[in-house]
């Protein structure tokens, strides 16, 4: 069941990522396989870790991953995606733009990721507001050799997107 009223609180970790982002990258940077960090209504993909699997200790590779982690432990998120990167999954992930945390100096600055600086402040799906950050989406993604920044400008959402949506399925670890 999909909550009616999502707004940015500390009690909340789930905000759905907004469709015309997700199959604005999808179509730069997908098709995406797995949603690493969702539930049964807020995925995006056809199969999905959720909570009860914890996607912090799965094996991502070698899929093509989206991931709009719980913002309460992005930091850990990031490592995983990194980490994953590494052994062969592509990530893209949905973040904060908290340059001044450890994990973007970690993981992210002078790394070979790519990066979509997001204009604007995004509103996430079921959102009654916008959310009171800045947002990016980062690549990452073991061919990328060099860091590169690119401008996503928000007018995306102007876009109707018709999405072909079947049920997703909870991933199934073999």
């Amino acid at each position: 069941m999909i909550p009616n009223n999502v707004q940015f609180n500390r009690k909340s970790v789930e905000y759905p990522t907004p469709a015309w982002l997700f199959r604005t990258l999808e179509i730069i940077e997908g098709p995406f396989i797995l949603d690493v960090a969702a539930s049964s209504w807020n995925t995006k993909c056809k199969f999905f870790i959720d909570s009860s699997i914890d996607g912090l200790h799965q094996r991502w590779h070698p899929h093509r991953c989206w991931c709009n982690p719980p913002y309460s432990h992005v930091g850990r998120w990031v490592k995983k995606a990194w980490d994953e990167s590494r052994l062969g999954a592509k990530v893209v992930c949905l973040l904060p733009s908290y340059t001044d945390k450890a994990w973007w100096h970690e993981y992210i600055l002078d790394k070979p990721v790519k990066i979509y600086a997001i204009k604007g402040r995004l509103r996430f799906e079921n959102a009654q507001q916008a959310a009171p950050f800045a947002s990016v989406a980062v690549v990452f993604d073991p061919r990328i050799k060099k860091q590169k920044w690119i401008s996503l400008a928000n007018t995306f959402g102007d876009i109707e997107v018709k999405l072909n949506i079947t049920e997703p399925e909870r991933y199934r670890l073999t």
